[in-house]
């Protein structure tokens, strides 16, 4: 809508007050544009993303702003959209903090999934089976879950099946 129009959310200055207190214009437009990345790569990445891959395409993405955007500020902004509901949260996966923007709240299990992805980005009902010491029902209820919700993509044709979360490959290979 902003682009329609031709102004960009993000043109307000980061003061003294906003980086001391967190408040101020700059975090709630930058919020606004982590809604517009988060949203419009969810189709490709399952509404998980890793901070290390949004920074660079929110440098990229604005227009008139010119102070560098830093991860403590993307942090600051996602917690300004709590108001919001539970749609979007920074969460830490293994080494990797992600930012989740699926409007599911993900329990116990679903982190633990996703962390036995590792940095590989994957995992198959057998390989998470044996790393969490679930029963067969468990596993399957949980990575059906991830499935149902587009967080993790399924590929059928391996020996196994095998649960990718793009997220999480993307987070990996920003890594290196």
């Amino acid at each position: 809508m902003c682009a329609t129009i031709g102004v960009d959310p993000l043109t307000s200055k980061k003061g003294v007050w906003s980086d001391l207190l967190g408040v101020g214009d700059f975090y709630y437009e930058l919020a606004v544009r982590i809604i517009e990345i988060c949203v419009a790569t969810r189709p490709i990445n399952g509404g998980i993303m890793s901070l290390r891959e949004l920074l660079p395409v929110l440098q990229t993405k604005r227009i008139t702003y010119t102070e560098k955007i830093s991860s403590d500020d993307v942090e600051r902004a996602v917690a300004k959209l709590d108001v919001l509901g539970s749609g979007f949260k920074i969460m830490d996966v293994g080494n990797n903090r992600l930012v989740r923007s699926v409007p599911v709240e993900l329990n116990p299990d679903h982190t633990k999934a996703l962390t036995a992805c590792g940095t590989k980005g994957y995992t198959n009902a057998s390989e998470l089976q044996r790393l969490t010491n679930w029963d067969a029902y468990r596993t399957r209820t949980t990575l059906q879950f991830l499935l149902q919700n587009e967080i993790a993509w399924l590929d059928a044709q391996s020996s196994e099946p095998t649960y990718w979360i793009l997220g999480l490959v993307a987070g990996a290979s920003s890594q290196t």
